[in-house]
């Protein structure tokens, strides 16, 4: 958050450097000069820049020779603009060239979720004639995030704009130029900045420059996926009359890989351009099908033929569907027909959501007064067969004979079983987080209407009947197997999975991202309820991705973790035996309160993931053969068959706790590649090569004419020697003055001595340990938080000293307070403790779009004080409707407050499960009263003196919670000084039947919970 806020304040300063004019836009708003110093491309997918929606077109403008041409409808968005809080208007004008025309004009945050997209476009749709007419639109900002204009033509007729503005204040100023200074960094022509490898990229910059004042040195940078500089120039630049002056920089020469190119010069904003080099995917090789596939890659087609990327996936439509009897048409599937033409695989879903005329009317008023949306509902019953049968079977005489798998539901767990329209129906009727009962009946009638239509017309089809969210997924695809379990159809022989990681999360503040280790339980899961309710093993990957800070796309230390968690599980996903994989939107962004970007592109530009995901896919296609072969409990090694006879590996490190080198045996046929693409060349000695074990796959690859490479392969991974340092050491702050470091050992039997040094008294003093094999030991060296602490392990007998550095990063301040703590935050002695607040939907789980509906729904204020003796802790909570739990012995099972501990911060692996100190209270308004109790762990008889108080206003929609711990139930950490773990999260339940959903904090209830993700809290 501080280096967000660092970029924020740059920004700003920029701002007031580069927008100092009246128009704050970047670049030519008014394309006299060209098009591309203004915007990159189009907003929404797909980004493109080919023509296709728009053109500069240099055949008149708005009292100019030049404008902006826009062919169809579509989108064209300007780089984004650093707005300081204020108010700002935005002006432009515009022109149909046929007949008036709607087009919208809206500023939107860069950050933006498509729901908020979509409601901007429908609210601020405007017609415009075919004279030159100016439009504005004033929009407030606070300052936290850049904002892009976007202009949308919402007709296929051409719409001609110009002289795009923005200025301060409420009202459109006089047009003005943009910024006068800016530079232009142009790749060569691709799509979305994709090449392959062994081709020449040359990049041009362009600097134009009219301000006055001195030269100063033009500045070029072509960086790798860590951030390393690989080439650095400055050039002094001579300006032509026109102030303009262009250079070329050339990408690293033959090396796959990707890159970032910057561009600086002192007053000038700074540009930069991503771009991705790439092996070129070899032809699917008879019998064979391709496995990976890329959501919409398919609009970009020359990039879709270098990843190798032959799938689609569509929607039915048939909630769109405005007539209410035959002849039903759908003519957006038309489409369907090219993509098959392209040799296109297609994936099709027809979902269970039907058009607004099929739904029962007292449902939609109902599901309205609960705000759930009309989408989350489904058919009236009396509409499925003499409407949804009918039409699925229209629809599949049209254009089933287009599709390869068939889809019979969506998102079913999270519509239907979580929806809380339907669980305010039947209460009686839920379990855990779902509603069972009618909803199912009716979903599982539907799914087999679906499914009988399509095996009636294609007897062999692939089909799933249900797609369950990663919801579910916590519960091993319970509420799928209970819809499947009453379809009546046989033969489902397919099961497809939005499997998303827990957590999906990549940025700063957010545990550690869920790995390619759970795909495992995924696909035993699956397997059992396809086995048990349908036929086959054909499981696949429906949807996939990892969402990262939008805010961090530039730090490689995020991007990097996105990257290789993406190959990861493509890799580990083959390896199981899925069917096929789908990367889910490779352009999407703003996701889960508008800070999460889904893709493995930013707008037209390729993140690290991509080249990523492009060199997996080199690993994973024309497999014959696929083996788990693990170094060790702390690696993964997966070998690979080829049709073409060859092999290959790929082997990683689960940590960044456990790096050791490795030899591989000698075999002069090994070709090594990083998991970008490049290729890698290691010392080699008599026994072979030496490399590094890291969390980034390397790929090994055996291609010799005639020869067994699989057994050869095979052979030399078994001969791999793992030089690891005898333990994974682990730091946990104990005290202001001592910390702990855990030594886990890496050896299974025997004992080993060693000692420990730090930097405090400059590696003097000695700290001696016994360490049994796979066991713990724990050595307590001194500590400070003013600087970071450099440690030195060393074993007998072991060559190596393991070097490591520690630094106590997010931490939470308990204060010291006098007296009780109110709930805003003031105390005995005056004080006024700040609170955590959590708010918004990147903090609600599940997050559906469905169970929670905003900040008067579910949000939370908490704020923590001791005075020596007690832990005061204290939230307001808002929340429209309140259920306490019909059991004071269960206050789970309602509306409640839930407290994590780990007094002793020692759960040292990423294994659920709490350790024997750590406990859970959970504070709740039961139909008994207030309750505090033990809920997780144990129910120590210091525990029983807590104080709670718990009152309710529904007037307001709050709940307030004031709990008094005695810190003697932390044991050692429950002194001032002393650190401990703690977590919350508030649950809500809307219905009676037991929560919805929840907003956390850190996710340590994840499961069976994950203590380890804690906050760090630091008594005063």
């Amino acid at each position: 958050m501080k280096r967000a806020a660092a970029i924020l304040l740059a920004a700003a300063a920029l701002f007031e450097v580069c927008g100092a004019g009246v128009n704050l836009l970047p670049g030519d708003p008014d394309f006299e000069r060209e098009w591309t110093s203004y915007s990159r491309g189009t907003w929404g997918f797909p980004y493109v820049n080919d023509g296709t929606f728009f053109r500069w077109d240099r055949s008149g403008g708005y009292e100019s020779a030049s404008c902006v041409r826009m062919m169809k409808a579509g989108s064209l968005s300007s780089r984004p603009v650093p707005l300081p809080a204020g108010t700002y208007t935005l002006s432009g004008w515009f022109r149909a060239e046929e007949k008036p025309a709607p087009v919208s004009f809206f500023a939107l945050p860069r950050m933006n979720s498509w729901q908020g997209i979509a409601k901007l476009v429908s609210s601020r749709r405007r017609r415009v004639g075919t004279e030159w007419t100016r439009l504005t639109y004033t929009v407030t900002t606070d300052g936290s995030k850049d904002h892009c204009v976007v202009v949308r033509n919402n007709a296929d007729a051409p719409v001609r704009v110009d002289r795009l503005m923005i200025n301060r204040g409420r009202t459109a100023l006089p047009w003005e130029p943009g910024e006068t200074d800016w530079i232009l960094i142009k790749p060569p022509p691709s799509e979305c900045n994709v090449y392959p490898a062994g081709e020449e990229v040359t990049v041009t910059v362009r600097l134009h420059r009219t301000s006055s004042g001195p030269a100063g040195k033009l500045l070029l940078r072509v960086e790798d996926a860590r951030g390393k500089t690989l080439l650095s120039r400055e050039t002094v630049p001579a300006f032509d009359e026109k102030g303009d002056f262009t250079t070329k920089i050339d990408l690293p020469r033959g090396r796959a890989g990707w890159y970032a190119v910057r561009a600086s010069y002192p007053g000038v904003r700074e540009e930069l351009v991503r771009l991705a080099v790439i092996h070129r995917a070899k032809p699917l090789a008879p019998g064979c099908e391709r496995f990976t596939a890329v959501y919409n890659l398919e609009h970009h087609r020359r990039t879709a033929a270098l990843f190798g990327d032959l799938w689609s996936s569509r929607g039915s439509g048939i909630a769109n569907l405005k007539q209410t009897a035959p002849p039903w048409r759908f003519p957006h599937l038309e489409e369907l027909k090219k993509l098959k033409a392209q040799g296109r695989k297609v994936k099709f879903s027809f979902g269970v959501r039907g058009p607004a005329w099929m739904l029962d009317p007292a449902e939609k008023a109902g599901a309205a007064a609960l705000k759930v949306p009309v989408g989350r509902l489904l058919p009236a019953e009396n509409m499925l067969e003499t409407a949804w049968r009918p039409i699925v079977g229209a629809l599949l005489d049209a254009y089933g004979k287009y599709v390869d798998i068939f889809e019979c539901s969506g998102e079913i767990d999270a519509s239907i079983g979580c929806n809380s329209y339907y669980k305010s129906k039947e209460p009686d009727q839920c379990r855990g987080y779902y509603v069972f009962g009618s909803p199912v009946r009716r979903a599982a009638k539907q799914i087999s209407i679906t499914s009988e239509e399509i095996f009636r017309r294609f007897p062999g089809a692939v089909v799933s009947g249900v797609r369950p969210s990663d919801v579910d997924s916590h519960f091993h695809y319970l509420f799928c197997a209970s819809v499947l379990r009453q379809v009546t159809t046989k033969g489902i022989n397919s099961f497809g999975l939005d499997c998303y990681p827990r957590p999906r999360w990549i940025g700063p503040g957010r545990p550690p991202a869920g790995t390619e280790q759970q795909l495992t339980q995924r696909w035993n899961d699956a397997s059992a309820v396809l086995k048990k309710y349908g036929s086959g093993r054909n499981i696949f990957i429906s949807e996939y991705g990892y969402f990262i800070d939008c805010r961090e796309l530039d730090n490689p230390h995020y991007t990097l973790a996105h990257a290789r968690l993406y190959a990861r599980s493509l890799l580990k996903a083959k390896a199981l035996g899925m069917s096929s994989f789908f990367c889910f939107d490779g352009f999407g962004s703003g996701l889960e309160g508008g800070i999460y970007h889904m893709g493995i592109w930013y707008r037209n530009e390729p993140l690290p993931a991509a080249a990523a995901i492009a060199e997996a896919v080199q690993m994973v296609e024309n497999v014959t053969v696929a083996e788990a072969r693990p170094l060790n409990a702390r690696s993964d090694c997966l070998l690979f068959r080829y049709a073409d006879g060859s092999a290959g590996a790929a082997l990683w490190s689960f940590t960044e706790h456990y790096e050791p080198e490795i030899l591989i045996p000698a075999d002069s046929a090994l070709r090594f590649r990083d998991f970008l693409g490049g290729d890698l060349e290691f010392p080699q000695t008599k026994e072979g090569f030496r490399a590094r074990l890291r969390q980034e796959p390397l790929y090994i690859r055996r291609n010799v004419p005639g020869e067994d490479n699989f057994a050869r392969l095979k052979a030399s991974l078994a001969g791999i020697a793992v030089n690891e340092f005898p333990a994974e050491v682990i730091f946990r702050p104990e005290t202001l003055k001592t910390l702990k470091m855990h030594l886990v050992g890496n050896f299974a039997k025997g004992t080993r001595r060693g000692e420990a040094g730090c930097s405090t008294d400059g590696f003097t003093k000695k700290y001696p340990f016994t360490l049994q094999g796979g066991g713990t030991a724990t050595v307590r060296l001194p500590f400070t938080l003013k600087k970071p602490l450099e440690v030195r392990v060393r074993f007998e007998g072991f060559p190596v000293t393991g070097q490591y550095r520690y630094t106590l990063g997010r931490r939470t301040w308990v204060r010291k307070i006098e007296g009780p703590l109110a709930p805003d935050g003031t105390t005995g002695g005056k004080k006024t403790i700040p609170g955590l607040l959590l708010a918004g939907s990147a903090q609600i789980a599940p997050f559906d779009h469905n169970t929670w509906t905003g900040n008067d729904d579910l949000s939370i204020r908490l704020r923590l004080g001791h005075d020596g003796k007690f832990l005061y802790i204290t939230a307001v909570a808002r929340d429209d409707r309140h259920f306490g739990s019909p059991d004071p012995q269960r206050p789970e099972r309602g509306d409640c407050l839930q407290l994590a501990f780990d007094p002793l911060l020692d759960h040292l692996t990423d294994k659920p499960g709490r350790d024997d100190d750590d406990f859970v209270l959970t504070a709740a308004l039961t139909k008994a009263g207030a309750v505090c109790r033990v809920t997780e762990g144990r129910d120590r008889p210091k525990l029983q003196d807590i104080a709670c108080d718990i009152s309710r206003d529904d007037q307001k929609g709050t709940t307030t919670y004031q709990i008094k711990l005695p810190l003697a139930a932390l044991g050692p950490a429950g002194r001032s000084g002393a650190f401990f773990g703690f977590d919350f999260r508030l649950n809500d339940d809307d219905t009676g039947g037991g929560p919805d959903c929840w907003v956390f904090w850190r996710n340590t209830f994840d499961g069976k919970g994950h203590p380890e993700r804690g906050e760090i809290c630091l008594l005063e």
